[in-house]
């Protein structure tokens, strides 16, 4: 019986050859682009969108508890009201926009009910109130919208998901 035996080069040239194909392959893939920054835009833009709260900071708890309730707001450019639901109520609140950027609400109102289950879920609607009336600008990036207080720096910012248009 003959062994046959292939010489290392050839084994190294195999190699660098598919190495080749591979990175050839690599610069036919799309490459992402970053998202882009977020941007003051006309409040029509957001408008007439269901926005799903994904985080409120700061000190209030964390964004799965948030999206997993279902804490929502929707604009209503035509009534110049903001509507949604907070955990366990549906709220409402007028608001104003006099500017790009430029966001405000009103005290919110709300159904008076009361929940137990998740725990908690009645202090993190009463955050998400609280801290709606502090709102005083907002940007968009993509699918994301975020509103911030007077002072973003220490103040508070809430960052929504748009899930689509209101029912």
């Amino acid at each position: 019986m003959t062994v046959m035996r292939t010489p290392i080069r050839y084994l190294v040239a195999l190699a660098m050859l598919a190495a080749a194909g591979c990175s050839e392959e690599r610069e036919k893939l799309p490459i992402m682009p970053p998202p882009e920054p977020p941007q003051a835009v006309p409040v029509e833009s957001i408008a007439d969108q269901k926005w799903i709260v994904d985080s409120v900071s700061p000190g209030v708890d964390n964004a799965f508890e948030w999206s997993r309730l279902g804490v929502s707001m929707n604009l209503d450019p035509a009534a110049m009201r903001a509507s949604g639901f907070s955990g366990c109520n549906r709220w409402s609140a007028g608001y104003s926009s006099p500017e790009p950027g430029k966001l405000s609400f009103t005290a919110p109102i709300s159904t008076r009910m009361a929940c137990m289950d998740p725990p908690g879920v009645m202090a993190m609607e009463q955050a998400f109130l609280d801290r709606l009336s502090k709102v005083a600008s907002y940007t968009r990036s993509e699918d994301h919208l975020y509103l911030e207080s007077e002072d973003g720096s220490s103040g508070m910012v809430m960052i929504l998901d748009n899930v689509g248009a209101a029912p």
